[in-house]
C-alpha cells in the first residue's frame, strides 16, 4: 500500500514538473516576442525623428 502511495506521488510530481517546465517555456518566448517587437517600435519611433543640425 505504501509503495503505491509513493508511486503515485512520483507520478503526480512527474506530471506537475512537466506542466511548469512547458509553461514556463512558453512565458520565456512570449517575453521574447514582447522585447523584439519593443525593439522594433523603438528602432522605427527614432527613425521617424528629425535629425535637425547637431553644430
Amino acid at each position: 500500500m505504501a509503495a503505491q502511495f509513493v508511486s503515485e506521488h512520483k507520478r503526480g510530481a512527474k506530471i506537475a514538473a512537466a506542466g511548469a517546465f512547458g509553461f514556463a517555456r512558453f512565458g520565456a518566448a512570449f517575453l521574447a516576442v514582447l522585447a523584439l517587437a519593443s525593439d522594433y517600435f523603438m528602432r522605427t519611433e527614432d527613425s521617424e525623428k528629425p535629425r535637425g543640425n547637431t553644430l
